[in-house]
């Protein structure tokens, strides 16, 4: 049977009637009825072992489209997807692509760091906003910051905020940390040793893996033997199930308090193996009672071919498409200059608070500290939430980055 997606994907574009009368500044304008149109390009993974994330977000987008249109007339937006497959060189090729062939206002992604960087540049060059909902290294809003840029994913500092203090706070001053070898890795690398640091800590060990070994065996038996209090794990690609698995089968995380990262594809493969494992989240998708929460998890049931719940991905995806269409209507005009203006500090409130600091255009999010225990109702473990922080406490403050906007 084709699928929905796949029938549009086969179009190349996703086209939705929205938003706001008479903008000014807009790249296509309809001649016989005078709507705007807001193109939005994705660069984002479809295919691949991260593939599922990018279909999360594509998912994400789509609820965007789909309640700008229900709130608003004669503006079309159109979403043009370019499948990077995770990899640095196809995510700076599909951004020029989207960028100077399919001429759009706002591009989305690409979702590794390795690439959001360069594709940034471009966009700027050519006066296009870049929307960033899964690259997290720190420096692409800190040092290397863009007026072009806004980030509605958290950065490396916020997901080891609140799991780092809340394991020192919890299960003692000593941490053994385990990351992968990329940029990812190395920035968050950095910020569990600053935050450590900060607050009297100390890394009992601190051990790399390559993002594709499958072989942690040496990793695995130095954790073992380690006289940390818990242990900090952010590990990607092929690394992150086998160690996982391998840590499940010497009994690991039976010894020490574990803290990891991991996508909902890796909760539903991996299983019991994530079970007493702490994360962090937005919220607990499987059965948060806000209504908000709640009615972003059926409008993502009604357009999902792929998934039962929603994914962080999915919301920081949302708010990537959806917030500049807010920004042109605020405006009342799609010019580069607008949107950046409109953009700056903007805040809203579904389905969590979220709001683009002004100083650096890094999103604040309120996050949760989730445990991963065992269901009844699910095949995997579900989140239960531990500890909430607050956007304003979940980043530093704006002072602590090198951001010069």
């Amino acid at each position: 049977m084709t699928r929905r997606r796949d029938v549009l994907r086969s179009m190349g574009t996703v086209t939705a009637s929205a938003g706001a009368v008479g903008l000014a500044g807009c790249t296509q304008e309809n001649s016989s009825s005078g709507d705007s149109t807001m193109r939005i390009g994705m660069a984002i993974p479809l295919t691949g072992t991260i593939g599922p994330v990018g279909i999360s977000m594509e998912d994400g987008t789509e609820i965007a489209k789909n309640r700008f249109e229900s709130e608003h007339d004669d503006f079309e937006i159109e979403l043009v997807a370019q499948d990077t497959q995770y990899e640095p060189e196809q995510g700076v090729r599909a951004a020029r692509e989207l960028i100077e062939q399919e001429n759009v206002d706002v591009l989305i992604g690409p979702a590794n760091s390795a690439s959001a960087q360069q594709a940034g540049e471009v966009a700027m060059q050519n006066e296009v906003i870049q929307m960033n909902p899964a690259a997290s290294a720190n420096h692409l809003t800190a040092e290397e910051c863009r007026e072009n840029h806004f980030r509605t994913i958290l950065n490396s500092d916020m997901e080891q905020i609140i799991t780092t203090r809340h394991a020192l706070d919890n299960f003692g001053p000593r941490m053994s940390l385990l990351t992968v070898n990329n940029t990812y890795g190395q920035a968050v690398r950095d910020a569990t040793h600053e935050i450590v640091e900060q607050d009297g800590g100390e890394i009992v060990d601190d051990l790399q893996v390559a993002p594709d070994t499958q072989d942690v065996t040496a990793q695995v038996e130095t954790l073992r033997n380690t006289d940390a209090d818990s242990i900090m794990i952010r590990v990607l690609g092929n690394a992150s199930p086998a160690f996982h698995r391998q840590a499940h089968e010497v009994g690991l995380p039976d010894e020490y308090p574990m803290s990891t990262s991991v996508l909902f594809t890796e909760i539903k493969a991996l299983g019991e193996y994530l079970e007493g494992y702490h994360a962090w989240s937005f919220f607990s998708w499987e059965d948060d009672e806000d209504e908000n929460v709640q009615q972003f998890t059926e409008d993502f049931q009604a357009v999902s071919d792929d998934h039962e719940h929603p994914w962080n991905h999915t919301a920081s995806a949302y708010w990537a498409a959806l917030l500049p269409a807010l920004a042109a209507v605020e405006q009342g005009s799609m010019a580069y200059d607008d949107l950046v203006s409109g953009l700056k500090g903007i805040e809203h409130d579904d389905p969590v608070p979220i709001k683009l600091r002004e100083c650096d255009h890094q999103a604040q999010i309120p996050m949760q500290v989730v445990e991963l225990v065992g269901s009844d109702e699910y095949e995997h473990p579900v989140r239960e939430p531990i500890n909430t922080v607050s956007m304003e406490d979940s980043l530093f403050p704006c002072e602590e980055y090198d951001c010069t906007m």
